[in-house]
């Protein structure tokens, strides 16, 4: 018999207040620290290019980090995308549903975050 995973709060709770089934040497622990490194590093490149601002809910809205969220999965490479939703985690907000096709995205491209790939 499969064991459950432990259910995700709404809100992330601190590392010490983590389950000890999360972390240690299981898989899953292993992969999200590998991918942690690889997200970290993939920003890290894009504010040494100039790209930030994320955090900022006025020069940056959650719909329009939505969008860039969708774009990318178009684009194929999962640690942008994991960077657009981990803004908006962070950030205590959700992906948006994309606008109607007449719909403009407020925020310009200029304010956006660390995770974006030309």
């Amino acid at each position: 018999m499969k064991k459950h995973l432990p259910r995700v709060p709404q809100k992330s709770p601190s590392p010490a207040r983590l389950p000890s089934a999360i972390g240690g040497n299981h898989p899953d622990a292993i992969a999200v620290d590998r991918f942690a490194i690889a997200m970290k590093a993939k920003l890290a490149k894009k504010r040494a290019e100039g790209r930030g601002g994320w955090e900022d809910k006025e020069a940056c809205s959650a719909l329009f980090l939505s969008q860039m969220l969708r774009e990318h999965v178009e684009k194929g490479d999962p640690i942008d995308v994991a960077n657009f939703a981990m803004m908006l985690h962070q950030r205590g907000e959700r992906i948006l549903a994309a606008p109607s096709s007449s719909g403009t995205v407020p925020s310009s491209r200029n304010a956006l975050s660390g995770g974006e790939s030309e």
